[in-house]
């Protein structure tokens, strides 16, 4: 993906044993490194997902996570909130960032962000309602 806001994504990937440590939170983990750091001069390429279905588990995974973390902070959120933060996730990702320039892999890559904006959202809606969303057994 080129563009959608992923393009280029400067994340710490390689670093010396013992001079970066992990961020403790449950998602979106990063290194804190404690000393100087430089960027590669080539691009390292990641492929963070290896089929469209384990993005889609991983976003369900996450939308949980952030939806009680939210809920834990005290965040509410209203059924329109949840529809506009769910379109503008879209807006934002397809027009904003120019993902339309990535062809048909960018319209899903902001269609399937903006259904992660929408779960994370409902579960959050559900949690202030006090519903359970989980599957009984």
């Amino acid at each position: 993906m080129r563009h959608s806001g992923w393009w280029p994504d400067r994340i710490l990937r390689l670093f010396k044993r013992g001079k970066a440590r992990f961020k403790d939170v449950p998602v979106h983990e990063s290194l804190i490194c404690e000393s100087k750091t430089e960027n590669l001069q080539a691009h390292l390429l990641h492929y963070t997902y290896d089929s469209l279905e384990t993005l889609i588990s991983k976003i369900n995974s996450y939308s949980s996570v952030a939806a009680q973390m939210q809920f834990e902070r005290g965040r509410r959120i209203s059924l329109a909130g949840i529809v506009l933060k769910s379109a503008w996730t879209f807006i934002r990702l397809y027009v904003v960032r120019r993902g339309f320039l990535d062809g048909k892999q960018g319209l899903i890559l902001a269609l399937v962000s903006s259904a992660g904006s929408l779960f994370r959202y409902s579960k959050l809606w559900f949690l202030n309602k006090n519903i359970n969303w989980k599957p009984k057994p």
